[in-house]
């Protein structure tokens, strides 16, 4: 009787050097987060910019209608990127496991590509 493949096993650095295993997910979520905090930094630091420099009063308007703007649209288009991303990823990672999943129907036990 024929074993079901198991996990995925990242043991060797072959694994990295023939990109079977995966490391961009765990960058892209760092990045999510510095991109998250970098955009709202920013957004908030130019809504009290008005205040720090003299501009009329429609300018202040303005720039702080602008900021929020930037605040709410700007983290969502970066959570959709880097959701984007992360889907791209998480589909290699199912046709791996299909593909794992075919060998073992095959009783094929070498990953040559």
């Amino acid at each position: 009787m024929k074993r079901r493949p198991s996990a995925p096993r990242h043991d060797s650095i072959a694994e990295y050097f023939t990109f079977r295993h995966m490391v961009a997910p765990f960058w892209i979520r760092s990045a999510y987060v510095l991109g998250l905090i970098t955009i709202t930094g920013a957004s908030m630091a130019a809504m009290l910019l008005p205040y720090m420099v003299t501009y009329s009063e429609h300018d202040h308007m303005l720039v702080r209608i602008g900021s929020m703007v930037v605040l709410v649209v700007g983290n969502i288009l970066w959570r959709i990127l880097c959701e984007m991303v992360i889907v791209l990823f998480r589909m290699h990672m199912l046709l791996e496991r299909l593909d794992d999943r075919a060998r073992w129907l095959a009783g094929v036990d070498t990953f040559d590509n």
